[in-house]
């Protein structure tokens, strides 16, 4: 498939992020958890983490050699930053695009909280072996409030879309001033649907925004 959310896991640990780095965590629904895939036309996939807009699963340093770290970059679409995913054993194995036999692998093979992910030469161990289970659609319901347009409560509203980065957003009081900041700070990761209730884009809007990477 092409452009969809989903886990990725090892054992009864979930992909994670922490800082820049990726690791392995207890599953939760927090959307550093949540991975979307994009099939490129090569088949690889770039891999973007739903916590951020534009951070995707890497190599550091484009290399290839064992032992080499996995963390999250800005997207370049180097080939460093693209994989190519194999079923095997009813799981998948990832790899880079860097090399015909480096994979992503966990440390040691450990289940433990904050192990840490790097590539490794294919070796068949279950520690190159993840599930990749797709998640439910997500959606947010947000009265942005036109009453209060400040930097404190704006700050806090794009910082929490942000955080949960969820499928669709229906919001409610969202003023021209709120429709055009809205779309300058989420407008790389969402577009926007409605019209203002006094006509065109005057007055509040009850509007949806979509996430453009998955739907059109």
């Amino acid at each position: 498939g092409t452009h969809f959310n989903a886990s990725i896991s090892y054992s009864v640990k979930n992909l994670a992020v922490s800082g820049t780095n990726v690791l392995i965590y207890g599953k939760s629904q927090n959307s550093d958890q949540v991975w979307r895939f994009e099939r490129q036309s090569d088949k690889s996939y770039i891999i973007v983490n739903n916590n951020t807009t534009n951070k995707v699963l890497a190599v550091a340093g484009a290399s290839s050699a064992n032992g080499t770290n996995v963390q999250i970059e800005n997207r370049t679409g180097a080939a460093s930053q693209r994989w190519f995913i194999y079923i095997k054993e009813g799981k998948y194995v990832l790899r880079s695009a860097l090399s015909s036999t480096a994979v992503l692998d966990v440390y040691s093979g450990s289940t433990a909280d904050l192990t840490n992910v790097h590539i490794w030469a294919n070796n068949g161990t279950d520690a190159q072996l993840f599930a990749i289970t797709k998640g439910n659609m997500t959606a947010m319901s947000f009265n942005v409030y036109c009453a209060q347009f400040n930097t404190t409560r704006t700050d806090r509203v794009i910082s929490m879309m942000k955080s949960y980065t969820p499928d669709t957003i229906g919001i409610q009081e969202a003023t021209t001033d709120w429709m055009n900041l809205l779309k300058s700070k989420l407008g790389g990761t969402y577009a926007f649907v409605g019209l203002g209730r006094d006509g065109g884009s005057n007055g509040e809007h009850s509007a949806i925004m979509y996430n453009k990477h998955i739907f059109t």
